[in-house]
């Protein structure tokens, strides 16, 4: 079984609003994509901070629409694609809007950690009883913690060919892969405990008993799933953006919807060009931050030297070498052998291969 940690939420509150608040003075006045990329924190919240900026430009983009113009035209919907993956090349977060988007990921990802079931339905289906699979499959790319998981239950429902997925089978079918992964690896609560180290920066067993010793003196509910995964606030000065989904529920705060991760999931990298030299600006930045946890440990510098070493190489088999020698065996590699083969996809394209 999946574990449960009870905390309140003004304690979860509090924890995340300290968070934010030790990076803070850190931060650049302006923050762009490798800004990001290397905040110092949890890769969780890097990944939920990135969710929610293009949750909230997606929102905006709904705006970007008239009817005298064919928006479902192919070739219409090509150039809106192109633009996407460009403007997620070219952010620039204001620093002094940070801190709210840093509490909102913190928040989400201690949930995530503490009650990894309750938070991945409510990531996966929100308010709804029916997931498409293909949507399972581009939400999944912004999970890290209890990846193996999630990856597992994407395996499985693509290997099993459904369409559409149950809330009551998604729910069993992480159970069953929970057990499994205890019985062969470790305790998902060991596993539970180093994740919440690392989000929050003090060992999850103290902080439970606080917690309890406390939720029975003062009455404290613990914090109600409807507050994870929320929108982020509008920017000052800005109209409101619309709903994502005009069939999502509207009262506040709201649950992310499957339609901003239909561009910004886990779509595979476009290959480049043959011939023409790997940029790291020619993939998609959600896949820049999977490709870097994953494959390369987290070193954004050792992800763009591979790059510059493979565009000497002459050719697809020298590329598959020192892949596999130099960075797929390495010990900080996640050993993820889906998103190391879509990397390797990836760097075919330079080779035509």
């Amino acid at each position: 079984m999946l574990p449960i940690v009870s905390i309140p939420e003004s304690q979860l509150a509090d924890l995340a609003t300290a968070h934010a608040a030790t990076l803070q003075p850190n931060l650049p006045e302006v923050l762009d994509g490798d800004s990001l990329l290397q905040l110092p924190t949890h890769p969780q919240v890097r990944h939920f901070v990135l969710f929610q900026l293009f949750q909230e430009w997606r929102g905006y983009m709904q705006r970007v629409r008239h009817p005298f113009f064919n928006y479902d035209a192919p070739a219409v919907q090509a150039a809106m694609a192109q633009l996407e993956q460009q403007l997620s090349h070219h952010l620039a977060v204001p620093g002094s809007e940070m801190p709210e988007l840093l509490k909102k990921a913190v928040y989400n990802t201690l949930w995530l950690i503490l009650n990894p079931a309750e938070a991945l339905c409510k990531y996966f289906f929100g308010n709804k009883e029916v997931l498409e699979r293909e949507k399972l499959e581009r939400f999944a790319g912004f999970i890290l913690c209890y990846d193996f998981l999630v990856q597992g239950l994407v395996h499985h429902y693509e290997k099993q060919g459904v369409d559409t997925i149950t809330l009551a089978d998604f729910r069993e079918k992480l159970q069953k892969l929970a057990a499994r992964y205890a019985e062969q690896v470790q305790p998902l609560a060991h596993y539970q405990a180093e994740q919440y180290r690392a989000a929050a920066g003090q060992p999850l067993p103290a902080v439970a008993e606080a917690t309890a010793a406390g939720s029975a003196s003062q009455g404290a509910e613990p914090v109600a799933p409807a507050t994870l995964f929320a929108t982020p606030a509008p920017t000052a000065g800005t109209p409101p953006a619309a709903p994502v989904d005009p069939r999502t529920p509207a009262p506040a705060p709201a649950m992310p919807t499957a339609r901003m991760a239909d561009t910004f999931g886990s779509r595979p990298s476009p290959n480049p060009e043959p011939g023409r030299p790997l940029r790291s600006d020619s993939i998609p930045l959600h896949k820049q931050f999977q490709y870097v946890q994953k494959v390369f440990g987290g070193d954004t510098q050792r992800f763009r030297q591979a790059l510059q070493d493979i565009n000497v190489l002459t050719s697809y088999e020298e590329a598959q070498q020192y892949l596999r020698t130099r960075i797929f065996n390495m010990p900080d590699n996640a050993h993820d052998e889906k998103v190391n083969e879509e990397f390797l996809a990836f760097v075919a394209g330079r080779f035509g291969a």
